[in-house]
């Protein structure tokens, strides 16, 4: 190989990477050559399981992760508001009546649900609210 050959060599190397304006990624020969591409992780495939990383990310307790898991799953299964009264929730999570209305309470404080009616009647659903949209 000669010089010329290394030399261009080199300068496609140097460019691959490079974007218009910029010298382009420069190779640190002392490094190991060409910075490594890390992947990011994953992100979980279903509902449960991302309500299950907010909860810990927001230090939720258990019972406020089964209410938000039904009000996610719902949400994001139809579309529509969750119109279901604390009663069937309640039953669903097994949790009593009171716990579910101060957890409900709790979420609507911290803009994790949000309260909205969509219809001609003025029944009200939850949806998640700002907080859960703006997860990391």
């Amino acid at each position: 190989m000669s010089t010329t050959d290394i030399a261009l060599v080199a300068l496609q190397t140097r460019d691959a990477g490079s974007k218009p304006g910029t010298r382009g990624p420069h190779l640190n020969l002392f490094s190991g050559g060409l910075p490594k591409v890390q992947k990011a992780e994953a992100a979980p495939a279903t509902a449960a399981e991302r309500v299950e990383a907010f909860a810990k990310t927001r230090k939720m307790t258990a019972d406020a992760t089964k209410v938000l898991t039904i009000v996610v799953e719902s949400y994001e299964r139809t579309g529509t508001p969750v119109r279901m009264d604390g009663f069937e929730i309640a039953a669903k999570t097994g949790l009593t009546f009171e716990r579910v209305d101060a957890i409900r309470s709790e979420l609507l404080c911290a803009s994790v649900l949000r309260v909205r009616s969509d219809n001609p009647f003025g029944i009200d659903g939850l949806i998640p609210g700002d907080a859960w949209n703006r997860r990391p």
